[in-house]
């Protein structure tokens, strides 16, 4: 009994929780000491996320905020934590909160982004990868994740050819990038749906090219599932 009490306990500090600390934007470096502890509380965080022991992340989130409320990864993690467990909207409480502190975390605009694309606010997810694009520490590679994430929400938006432009640039400056295959397949639902048939099979073709061990599909199962003729599995 006791057991269920503290999960509970901690469930409802995940979801409730709406971080009220006093924090402002980091000023100073910490100590040797306290970047020890800053560490390796993150480092458990995920550990507990990796084995999706999300409630104890949560709570093991909110102490690195309490006792470190001007450090950005603390609000970060528990971020993630609730985003990875479903509940979103806390989530981008946590994100919001991070952001306070450092306005320049890359990584908080891209899962504020997730988490406003996994609850069908697919412009606001828009508003976020490009608030991530526009900063300057951002490494060809993290941009190459913020165009693939806004050309995923551009597609829900019906935003076809703006999707299919950012999955161009992607092409562009990533070309090695290891899941670049799954670019070029994004890129082909694009075309499909805005009627570029050809387009979109050499698209497919692409990346089954690239890697013959996925198996994708040439055609959208649900718009086309009477259009026997279109049926054409690439594996």
């Amino acid at each position: 009994m006791k057991k269920i009490f503290i999960c509970l306990l901690v469930l409802f500090c995940m979801i409730f929780n709406s971080n009220n600390n006093v924090y402002a934007a980091k000023t100073q470096p910490l100590t040797e000491e306290q970047q020890k502890e800053v560490n390796a509380f993150a480092g458990y965080i995920e550990h507990l996320m990796d084995i999706k022991s999300y409630s104890w992340a949560c709570a093991t989130a909110y102490e690195l905020t309490r006792r470190y409320p001007n450090e950005p990864v603390g609000y970060f993690l528990l971020g993630t934590a609730r985003m990875d467990s479903g509940y979103y909207e806390p989530a981008i409480v946590a994100f919001n909160d991070c952001l306070k502190v450092d306005k320049k975390y890359f990584d908080a605009y891209i899962h504020r982004g997730l988490s406003n694309y996994q609850m069908g606010k697919y412009k606001e997810a828009e508003k976020d990868y490009n608030r991530a694009l526009r900063l300057s520490n951002a490494t060809k590679y993290d941009k190459a994740l913020a165009y693939a994430n806004r050309a995923m929400a551009k597609y829900h938006n019906g935003d076809y050819k703006g999707a299919i432009k950012d999955f161009n640039t992607i092409i562009k400056i990533t070309p090695d990038l290891k899941t670049i295959d799954s670019v070029y397949y994004n890129r082909g639902l694009c075309r499909y749906h805005s009627g570029d048939i050809a387009g979109a099979e050499a698209d497919y073709n692409k990346a089954k090219e690239l890697n013959p061990k996925s198996k994708y599909i040439y055609y959208d199962k649900q718009d086309d599932k009477n259009k026997n003729s279109n049926k054409t599995k690439i594996s």
